[in-house]
């Protein structure tokens, strides 16, 4: 729940109705693919991945969906998992609204699913800025009869830094992973060596909200490749490994080297935002992301690719 304001960039992909781009309006259960029996994955269109962990002491929720409407759809899977001794908790990851929007389920008076919600308190805090209501009001707009039933439900139960969930079987390691935004978090599970990198990691590339936040979240993806994890899972991306981290390295590596010839060459980036400066630096999306340059969405390849080439060209 990150908004453009004041030169931050945007969610990484214009918004585009959710009937346009997908017909399915209910997220779907994913076969597994490869990660511990324990771990369930949802995804919703093209739009978002979520998760949960079945340890022997609690029904953890990773990020809750777009919308009451589809978290229902989420927790009507897991219901053979919702035990009298085990309890369900809920964390969100960070505050961007493709991952929170369905926390009405578990909190308020209306709750189906009354559960703790677990946010650092970075992410709390963005639950009450002004420009919440006014970006679920446009998309509402945007997306009738999809977001009609959201509730903006701020997390419930607020850490600092870093929280361990004692699961009994499995523990849940969460740690500061910021960058992409303020107040991003990820998930380590030892007993599985399992990453839940969410969206500090993404195909094609992450997005620091501000330009002035790459180096963190640069800093991020270092210390995610540093991690034992024989799985790695995103909200935006299919892999299951660490590749979709050390791609994201390299592609940043690579702009940066290209910005410093331009710099050495005495070139400047032209004021204009839309202006085309990867041609200009000799940086173009298809040789900065190598053998991972395939169908991306138009965006990506553009303007994104752009404001990614400024964010490096402005922290060097």
């Amino acid at each position: 729940m990150q908004w453009d304001n004041g030169g931050e960039f945007k969610k990484s992909l214009p918004i585009v109705t959710l009937m346009e781009r997908n017909q399915m309006t209910q997220p779907l259960y994913l076969p597994n693919g490869g990660w511990d029996q324990r771990i369930h994955a949802f995804k919703y269109t093209e739009l978002v991945t979520c998760y949960a962990v079945v340890t022997q002491r609690y029904l953890v929720i990773l990020d809750t969906l777009i919308s009451p409407k589809t978290m229902r759809v989420m927790m009507d899977h897991l219901k053979p998992q919702m035990t009298s001794e085990r309890r369900l908790l809920v964390v969100n990851t960070h505050s961007d609204w493709d991952h929170v929007w369905g926390n009405q389920l578990f909190a308020g008076e209306d709750a189906l699913y009354p559960a703790p919600i677990i946010a650092s308190r970075r992410c709390r805090a963005d639950f009450d800025l002004p420009e919440a209501q006014s970006q679920l009001a446009d998309l509402q707009k945007q997306n009738p009869g999809e977001l009609d039933d959201v509730r903006i439900t701020p997390p419930t139960l607020l850490f600092d830094e870093r929280l361990t969930i004692e699961g009994g079987d499995l523990t849940l390691e969460i740690f500061p992973a910021r960058g992409h935004t303020h107040d991003h978090t990820a998930i380590y599970v030892p007993e599985i060596k399992t990453l839940f990198a969410a969206d500090s990691a993404e195909r094609p590339y992450p997005q620091p909200r501000k330009p002035e936040m790459l180096p963190q979240m640069r800093q991020t993806l270092a210390e995610l490749a540093t991690y034992d994890a024989e799985v790695v899972l995103y909200c935006h991306a299919d892999d299951v490994d660490g590749a979709v981290i050390r791609d994201n390295i390299a592609y940043f590596h690579f702009i940066e080297e290209k910005c410093r010839r331009a710099k050495a060459a005495g070139i400047e980036l032209p004021d204009e935002k839309e202006a085309d400066v990867a041609s200009l630096i000799d940086c173009s999306f298809v040789d900065a992301m190598g053998q991972d340059s395939g169908d991306y969405h138009n965006y990506y390849q553009t303007q994104g690719h752009y404001d990614q080439i400024r964010a490096v060209w402005q922290s060097m």
